[in-house]
């Protein structure tokens, strides 16, 4: 439930914020304490994401299978495993890194969890380009917050690699998987 695949490239780009800045040396423990708060709050954020979407997940092809709709899970279960997971990281990330990191990564937790998926991916097609380009950004700030206790301005580089790339990837699973979409209602592009 806490989609390891997709998960992997929120760790990856938290990882690249976190190797990113050079005016202070890494603390491994830290990094590492870091990292698996932040793997955590991804885990759980997807987790609140196959609670609420349970309803479209159960109308799609390529989601039914997936332990809420299939009914290996309840979603009061679902629920309560995204809940532990989201304040095992914010506790976590708040003990390693700090206020700064811990606000980072709610943010994080809340765009995907609440924003994207409670409302954007409904409501408009336009849901990739402004939730996926916002969720992309957010995850490398918070391992360079993580690193340095701060987000500055040249950790808003990483925007210019990552934005541009959610879009078409998510819109090519869109069109291969076009009907699916159709059925459960979610407006995407192209």
């Amino acid at each position: 439930m806490t989609k390891p695949r997709p998960m992997s490239v929120v760790v990856f780009t938290a990882l690249a914020g976190l190797l990113a800045p050079r005016s202070v040396p890494l603390d491994l423990t830290k990094g590492m304490l870091a990292m698996a708060a932040i793997a955590l709050g991804g885990g759980g954020s997807a987790v609140l994401n196959m609670w609420f979407e349970r309803d479209l997940d159960a109308r799609m092809m390529r989601t039914a299978g997936r332990p809420i709709p299939a009914g290996r899970v309840t979603p009061t279960a679902a629920l309560a495993f995204a809940v532990v997971l989201i304040a095992v990281a914010l506790t976590l990330m708040f003990w390693v890194a700090g206020l700064v990191a811990m606000a980072m990564l709610a943010a994080t937790i809340l765009f995907y969890g609440v924003v994207y998926t409670m409302w954007l991916k409904r409501a408009t097609a336009l849901n990739v380009v402004v939730g996926g380009g916002l969720a992309s950004i957010l995850t490398p700030l918070t391992g360079w917050a993580a690193a340095v206790g701060t987000v500055g301005l040249e950790a808003l580089a990483l925007f210019v690699f990552l934005v541009p790339w959610t879009p078409p990837h998510v819109w090519s699973q869109a069109l291969v998987r076009r009907e699916d979409y159709a059925n459960a209602q979610v407006p995407m592009m192209p």
